[in-house]
């Protein structure tokens, strides 16, 4: 009887055991992305500004954070993104960089993001100021 009431105990425990689910980015997220354009409010005006003569890049890991070209988790950061209207919490499974100097971050724990196919617009922090990538 003890033996049959603890295999079911047993049992009964390796059925409530779930597997963590582990939330992966779109697809059309992940990757480089070069920055062409810039848009921000400067007297009741949106000024837009072309970026295309710089080299400034972003990389999204596959689970939404933002890395360095090495994959390496950046020190600033979200922790959660708005993609197209869905909420997206970012999970930090990726080594992080180790920076030589200490940034300093804005406390945008949401960063907005307009995602198509080939191109993304990112509104961090104030939905004024947008930047706007294209896929590398």
């Amino acid at each position: 009887m003890k033996l049959a009431l603890s295999f079911l105990l047993i049992l009964t425990c390796l059925l409530a055991c779930k597997k963590d689910e582990i939330e992966v980015a779109p697809q059309g997220l992940v990757g480089k992305w070069k920055l062409v354009s810039t848009e921000h409010l400067q007297g009741g005006k949106i000024v837009t500004q072309d970026k295309i003569a710089d080299s400034i890049y972003i990389y999204f890991s596959k689970y939404g954070e933002v890395v360095n070209s090495e994959g390496k988790r950046r020190f600033c950061g979200p922790s959660y993104l708005r993609i197209n209207g869905d909420h997206f919490t970012i999970q930090l499974k990726s080594e992080p960089a180790i920076e030589p100097f200490l940034s300093i971050c804005a406390d945008c724990p949401t960063w907005n993001v307009d995602l198509q196919p080939n191109e993304m617009t990112l509104s961090i922090c104030s939905p004024e100021n947008k930047s706007k990538y294209v896929r590398e």
